[in-house]
Order: structure tokens, then sequence, then C-alpha cells
């Protein structure tokens, strides 16, 4: 008589003491942390550790909160990793489409192709891929560099638009003053 035996293997996808916690997730649509699911209509809160990939779907929204109080928010069709390097030069994130809006509680840096956008502490904005070869940084207060094969230090992008062309390195920036102008009414006649 044969007998069958199972074994049942569990395995944490946090299985090294390398994967430091670094903050915690909460979405609604499809978000994913690595291969896990963050589903439904409700938000679902989980933890995000060094090396995890984060992605909101199509018609999705994730929110991550940073141990050090930095805030980012993924909009629908984002991809991005969770890098922890060991020098306060490298990397927190890395972009690798979609689109993100960013609260610097503390200096980041994010990553995407081969730029490097650093954001000064209190900085908020936002960083899309317009297209494969494009992307779009909007700098709402204080400041960021962008550095990479060609430097941009001088950029000055707080209260700016700037496109920057993967391929070519060229940028395009303008300046805004407010969302929504300031306009003094028109004083009625008597």
């Amino acid at each position: 008589m044969l007998q069958r035996i199972c074994l049942l293997v569990t395995v944490s996808l946090l299985c090294s003491c390398s994967a430091r916690h670094m903050g915690s997730i909460s979405g609604v649509g499809l978000v994913r942390v690595n291969a896990t699911s963050l589903t439904g209509r409700q938000n679902v809160q989980t933890k995000v550790s060094c090396g995890d990939t984060v992605s909101a779907a199509s018609k999705s929204y994730a929110k991550v909160l940073f141990v050090d109080g930095n805030k980012i928010e993924l909009g629908e069709s984002t991809k991005l990793k969770v890098v922890c390097g060991k020098k306060p030069t490298e990397p927190q994130l890395h972009l690798f489409s979609g689109v993100i809006g960013f609260t610097a509680l503390e200096p980041l840096m994010i990553a995407f192709d081969k730029y490097l956008l650093d954001v000064d502490l209190g900085g908020m904005g936002g960083l899309k891929f317009v297209n494969p070869e494009e992307v779009s940084i909007r700098m709402i207060q204080h400041n960021a560099k962008v550095t990479g094969p060609k430097n941009f230090d001088d950029l000055g992008m707080e209260k700016r638009d700037c496109t920057l062309n993967l391929k070519t390195g060229t940028t395009g920036c303008y300046t805004w003053v407010n969302a929504v102008p300031n306009v003094t009414p028109i004083p009625k006649k008597p």
C-alpha cells in the first residue's frame, strides 16, 4: 500500500535579516508588494521592506508612509522598487513607470532611468513618466536637483515643471505661480 506524504513548507517574503522594515503601504484597487496582492475596495495595509517591488495597476492607487516620515503616493500603472543603500547618497526609490507624488520630511532620492532626483528636506512634488523616453518633474515646495549623464543642479526647480528627455538629456522648464490665480474682483458700479 502506497502512502502519500505531504510536506508543507512556508517561506517568508522577508527571509533575510537584511530586509529592513521601511514603512507601510495601503491601497485601493490592485496594489502589489512583490507577488502579494492587496486588492479590494477597502484600504488594506501591509509592511514595505528593502528590496520590495511595489506596483499599482490600472485604476488603482497606493500610499506608502516610510518610518522616516517621507510619504509617496503611486498613481495608476506605476511600478517602483524600494532600495536601501549603505550610504545616504544612494537612491531610496527606483521608479520604473507611472507617476508618484512625494512629500519629503527627510531628504529623498528617487532614481529613474539613468538619472537621480535628489529632493531637499521639506520638498513636495511629483515625478511622471510621460512616455518611455520622457519624464515630467514638478516641484511644488522647496527644491530638488537632477543628476545623471548630464548634471542639472542649477535648474532651480521650486514651483517649476520640467520635462527631461531620457535619451538626449534635454530639458524644458516653465515656472508657475499658483495653481489657481489669485484674482482681485472688479468693483461693481454704484
